[in-house]
């Protein structure tokens, strides 16, 4: 990993801070199949609704049929096309506690791009990378060269903490967070099943899951107890404005295709106590 970064501060406890983050992912260790054998074959992409013949239907593609005579032999080794690249550009500008409040605010700009993706494992040879991954199955490698699952270009953060005056002991603390959607790309698994895989007919990134906006809030009063300690009673309300958008859908070409199965939480509300001593 590199980076390089400016920073500016000034007597009134205001600091603004700019950043290049880049990061090469090489040598990654990942599984070959060195005995497969894959014939390649002329097929047409059935569109969203995984029927062949319909209005939908996409372009012709070739994709890869395994040999059923052939032998698979993994090894575990350095596939030869397996790269990632990470490059961001962050903005941070902040201004200490003092007088009775603080705030920070930031904003990156990133982009992940590669031909196996950033999942869990994919470091280690799992997912892409791993049996059956990109560089052991042809039909993996179509469309993946490019943005990863986990390339989000936009993210903003504010933050900040502010004492109520005249009601000692009471602060008033805010988060805000702004994160591009996920990009996806359209599955297909109704091929011949001597693919042996799902095969991504769209790019990553030809579409995009919902941003998520987000603010979180805490209200927290604390009481000073006999030798020194303090106690502090506090409400946290998360997703204030109850913004909920899907997480995962289908992304598998038939009549499912884009129904969302997961979401990020509702708004909900924790209250706790704590004492520091």
């Amino acid at each position: 990993m590199a980076g390089s970064h400016a920073r500016y501060t000034s007597p009134k406890r205001v600091s603004v801070k700019a950043q290049y983050i880049r990061r090469n992912v090489r040598n990654t260790i990942g599984f070959i199949d060195t005995g497969s054998v894959w014939m390649p074959a002329s097929v047409v992409d059935p569109g969203p609704d995984g029927a062949m013949q319909t209005a939908d239907d996409g372009a012709p593609l070739t994709i890869y049929y395994r040999d059923s005579s052939s032998t698979s032999a993994l090894l575990m080794t350095n596939p030869a096309g397996a790269w990632r690249h990470f490059d961001a550009i962050q903005f941070v500008g902040a201004r200490r506690f003092a007088d009775g409040w603080s705030l920070q605010a930031s904003y990156s700009w990133g982009r992940t791009v590669g031909s196996f993706d950033n999942e869990n494992g994919s470091n280690a040879a799992g997912t892409d990378v791993g049996g059956g991954g990109n560089f052991s199955n042809p039909n993996r490698a179509i469309n993946t060269v490019g943005r990863t699952v986990f390339d989000r270009r936009h993210d903003v953060r504010v933050f900040g903490t502010y004492g109520v005056p005249y009601w000692g002991g009471v602060r008033v603390s805010g988060i805000y967070r702004y994160t591009s959607g996920a990009p996806w790309g359209r599955t297909v698994d109704s091929f011949d099943p001597r693919t042996q895989t799902a095969v991504l007919v769209e790019p990553v990134g030809t579409r995009e899951l919902p941003a998520t906006n987000e603010a979180d809030l805490r209200i927290e009063k604390t009481v000073t107890l006999p030798a020194g300690a303090v106690a502090g009673i506090y409400v946290d309300i998360f997703n204030l404005a109850n913004h909920v958008v899907a997480r995962n859908i289908i992304q598998n070409s038939g009549s499912a295709f884009e129904t969302a199965f997961r979401w990020t939480d509702p708004r909900r509300f924790r209250v706790g106590v704590r004492v520091t001593f």
